[in-house]
């Protein structure tokens, strides 16, 4: 009789304590099993537990979706292990991971799920951090000229300066440098790092050469932009001349046609300011003409010499031609 109490009262003692938890069959299961969390790269298809990847710090944000199989889970965080440096931060609400590098180095995160019963599993993210050198390109400012590796050009000094312009890719560069060597000349520049110009003002005639580099803030040097600029003072006119026999007001009458000529530096702002003609050894006239007519006296067979003079001053080689009146 009193082991049958006893063993009643072990039982309803044992159902007591059975039916005072509001789930029974979850709680066997937490028990026994941590929560599963896996990860994938935002973006792509398949969860696993763990991510390798590279980034560029270019782009300086990256984010992974978390995923977690029971949802008893009462925390979820984050460790990093940072060669270089960076932030991550939590998005629990959408289960996210997003990261944030600051700079080149390997970044190594562990994201950890523990559940109320104080079980917990893992998954890894190992992000290769990198940042390219920035690349340089040049050209001669105020053209549409495509942006290149150099510029090779000529320049009239009484223009005072010249003018480039410069783009890199990074726009996390930070300086900029000049180095500069004369070959028979002299000079100096200066860079605009606002509009991103580089001015030359040369100096005397001669040969300069010009190598633009750029480094970001990471220490990662561009190419190197070469300029090369010959610089000069003037460059002489070239006299032409044609004579025809019009014979318009006399039978002795030509027409010398000197406008055919032309300043060698043109393209920088050059021109013809004057002419000389020589008719023969008695006739000598300067004018801003390119054409005059001369009545020769008689038939024969007669020489003309034409100059020409630039607006630097600058006088032209003789150009000589011989006609034969009739």
């Amino acid at each position: 009789m009193y082991k049958s109490k006893l063993t009643l009262l072990i039982a309803l003692g044992l159902l007591a304590l059975l039916f005072s938890c509001d789930n029974r069959k979850d709680y066997i299961l937490d028990l026994n099993n941590a929560p599963s969390i896996t990860i994938r790269k935002t973006g792509t298809s398949a969860y696993a537990s763990s991510v390798t990847d590279s980034l560029n710090l270019d782009n300086p944000v990256y984010t992974c979706d978390y995923t977690i199989t029971d949802e008893k889970v009462s925390t979820v965080k984050v460790t990093s292990n940072y060669i270089g440096s960076g932030t991550s931060q939590l998005n629990l609400t959408d289960k996210k991971v997003t990261i944030t590098p600051s700079a080149p180095g390997q970044q190594s995160l562990t994201l950890t799920a523990t559940d109320q019963f104080g079980k917990s599993s893992s998954c890894y993210i190992s992000l290769t951090v990198f940042s390219k050198a920035p690349y340089l390109t040049v050209r001669k400012s105020g053209t549409f000229n495509a942006y290149a590796g150099g510029v090779t050009d000529s320049f009239k000094l009484e223009n005072l300066t010249y003018s480039c312009d410069y783009l890199f890719t990074d726009e996390n560069v930070q300086t900029v440098t000049v180095t500069s060597s004369y070959n028979i000349g002299s000079g100096t520049t200066q860079l605009n790092l606002p509009n991103k110009k580089l001015i030359i003002s040369p100096v005397t005639p001669g040969q300069q050469n010009i190598t633009l580099t750029a480094i970001d803030q990471y220490g990662n040097v561009s190419n190197i932009c070469n300029i090369s600029l010959t610089a000069f003072a003037n460059l002489l006119p070239v006299a032409m001349v044609n004579v025809i026999q019009t014979n318009t007001n006399s039978s002795f009458e030509v027409n010398i046609d000197a406008s055919n000529s032309y300043d060698q530096d043109a393209h920088f702002g050059g021109y013809i300011a004057e002419y000389e003609y020589k008719v023969g050894t008695n006739y000598i006239v300067t004018t801003a003409l390119s054409n005059i007519n001369y009545i020769f006296p008689s038939a024969g067979n007669y020489t003309i010499n034409v100059r020409v003079k630039d607006n630097n001053g600058g006088w032209s080689a003789t150009k000589t031609t011989n006609i034969t009146v009739m």
